[in-house]
């Protein structure tokens, strides 16, 4: 009896993993508003001739441009939040985007958070068969001190890797060929009582594994 006691208990604690890490991956996943896909940008919509105190730089063919403006939630929605960026561009070659929020005029949607940073730099332009014009390499970050940390590195069309950190956890996975694969998945343990969410799983099953063994 204590055999098929142990066997049952084992099988409860897999599903119960298996359980623990999806709800894991959706705590992580949960905390982070901006989202991991294929480009990480800044959320909104803004006019891109609607910057102040902004200025612009030539080099022969590589240019510097920096400025202010009011980022809207739609095309026609309500005005979200004001940011300052700067745009270094060599033609065909390398561009890196920095964009900095300044302040919320609305905080309804709870991201972004004053003072998060978006940096976006992209390498060797190229004409891809399907989609246009596209970009080798990819490298974004996000960093919102409240909500949490993104980086994400692309070889277009082959290969990108996203690392993101929340108070949820942390995780890092892959996608290529169609596909998406876990490197790992960190959760945090529960801000309210130190202890790992997990363990309100794991108590009723260690009192049914005593309770076989007896």
């Amino acid at each position: 009896m204590r055999r098929y006691g142990v066997i049952v208990f084992l099988g409860a604690v897999a599903a119960a993993l298996a359980a623990s890490s999806a709800a894991a991956a959706d705590a992580i996943d949960a905390s982070w508003p901006y989202g991991t896909g294929a480009s990480m940008e800044a959320p909104g919509f803004y006019d891109v001739l609607g910057w102040t105190d902004g200025g612009r730089d030539q080099f022969g063919p590589i240019s510097s441009t920096h400025g202010d403006y009011t980022v809207a939630h739609s095309v026609d929605g309500p005005d979200w939040y004001t940011a300052h960026i700067t745009n270094f561009v060599v033609p065909s070659f390398y561009s890196n985007e920095h964009i900095e929020v300044l302040s919320l005029l609305d905080d309804s949607a709870g991201y972004p958070s004053a003072g998060t940073v978006f940096d976006t730099t992209k390498m060797f332009d190229f004409n891809f068969p399907i989609g246009g014009m596209m970009h080798l390499f990819t490298t974004t970050v996000i960093d919102d001190p409240e909500l949490g940390y993104a980086s994400q590195f692309s070889i277009t069309p082959f290969f990108t890797n996203t690392f993101l950190i929340t108070d949820g956890g942390m995780k890092d996975f892959v996608t290529t060929l169609g596909g998406s694969y876990t490197l790992f998945e960190i959760p945090f343990t529960d801000a309210s009582g130190g202890a790992d969410a997990s363990d309100d799983t794991f108590t009723p099953l260690l009192a049914e594994f005593a309770a076989s063994g007896t």
